[in-house]
């Protein structure tokens, strides 16, 4: 996962920048999906290292309850 921009990019916040974003995530009127909330607060317990190596797109998929529209 270190090879993701997004991972690369977050890695270089501060804990003041992390937490400022999670905000931002957070705020309904910026986002209504509830999955990048939870997709956000399993990437901000990585930071700032992002070296644990259990943390893989696999697991962080298997993390998101996915919903199914038919």
């Amino acid at each position: 996962m270190k090879d993701l921009k997004l991972v690369q990019v977050l890695s270089k916040f501060s804990k003041t920048e992390m937490r400022k974003f999670q905000d931002f995530i957070d705020a309904p009127f910026f986002n209504k999906n509830e999955n990048i909330c939870l997709l956000n607060k399993i990437i901000t317990k990585q930071h700032p290292n992002f070296s644990d190596p259990s943390f893989s797109k696999e697991s962080v998929y298997l993390e998101i309850p996915v919903k199914l529209t038919m």
